[in-house]
């Protein structure tokens, strides 16, 4: 039963809890501890993002490069430096989404079912972190790219398998928390999600429809600068049929939720951290093709580099630095 300060909480579910609790008992009770799960989330979604940009592109590459630019936008960094649940739930749909996506891609049915089992059982988990915005999540950037890509059949019977396992992943605790707490999941579904996205008056985190439009070009710096520069390099030949199902996937991920959250009455800056993955992956994959056209990108000078290579050493340190700062007593 999730509680806070004694009192029963029934806000999130107590995945969240437990892996801060298992830092703890592995490590000690100081800041790297409680901090890891929320590294180890970021870090799972770069992993997760990096992966399905390199088989996108058939480059490992730029699949690095978008693990490195996710891994330097300020939010990124603060959230995953920080002891909250966004953490470990934007690794968990990171990685969902993408394991999706490669399992639908793969031509082989063996790996096609083991990923979307994958996929499932990382949806699962997200769900034991944050609840049912998991699913909705995956499903907002999975759906509208099914229906892009015309594939109706999959869109029919493809969900069955990750929702099966994302079933399995949480039964056990699902089951647990009823028999304790029979309103658990009246309180948790009804009145934490359904009641909070509709009800216009007297949410806790009420803000006007425009509320993300700025946040979420602060929470991609400095990388948002670099924009319009990657948007020369995203138009894609025909014949990339990969590429292209990669950049409508990204498109749908990061609109359909973004449309999604800001019709919520509710608003906090931290529900757009799962959408900052395929921003990365499409500033990669852009400024690789845009700077490709160019003459001097095949013999950059020590000057060119000179930029990335600042940019990395300041969020390494600022990393070290957020790492290294010990909690309040």
């Amino acid at each position: 039963v999730p509680r806070l300060i004694g009192f029963r909480y029934f806000e999130k579910p107590a995945g969240g809890a437990h892996v801060v609790v298992l830092a703890v008992e592995a490590f000690g009770r100081h800041a790297f501890a409680y901090r890891l799960p929320s590294a180890i989330g970021m870090g799972l979604a770069a992993l997760a993002i990096g992966l399905a940009v390199a088989r996108a592109t058939g480059r490992g590459a730029i699949g690095a490069l978008a693990a490195i630019v996710l891994c330097t936008m300020v939010v990124p960094v603060v959230v995953g430096t920080t002891v909250i649940l966004d953490g470990p739930f934007t690794g968990f749909v990171t990685a969902s989404i993408a394991l999706a996506w490669l399992g639908l891609e793969s031509p082989r049915l063996g790996g096609r079912l083991g990923l979307l089992a994958l996929a499932g059982l990382a949806a699962g988990g997200a769900f034991l972190v944050k609840g049912p915005l998991a699913i909705v999540l995956a499903a907002l950037a999975i759906g509208p790219w099914l229906l892009w890509e015309r594939r109706w059949r999959d869109l029919v019977l493809i969900p069955w398998i990750p929702l099966l396992f994302a079933a399995l992943a949480v039964l056990p605790w699902g089951l647990a928390i009823h028999e304790r707490e029979p309103g658990f999941w009246r309180t948790f579904i009804w009145v934490e999600h359904v009641q909070r996205f509709l009800k216009p008056d007297g949410n806790q985190h009420a803000e006007p429809w425009w509320f993300y439009l700025p946040v979420i070009l602060v929470a991609a710096l400095p990388w948002t600068l670099a924009v319009p520069a990657a948007l020369g390099g995203l138009p894609v030949a025909a014949g990339d049929v990969r590429l292209r199902s990669w950049r409508r996937l990204s498109i749908c991920w990061i609109a359909v939720p973004f449309l999604f959250f800001s019709a919520s009455s509710g608003k906090l800056a931290t529900y757009l951290v799962p959408l900052l993955p395929p921003i990365a992956g499409l500033i990669a994959i852009g400024l690789v093709r845009a700077f490709e056209q160019r003459p001097w990108f095949e013999r950059p000078t020590r000057l060119q580099h000179a930029p990335a290579l600042v940019l990395l050493l300041l969020a390494l340190s600022t990393v070290v630095a957020a790492a290294a700062t010990d909690l309040p007593e």
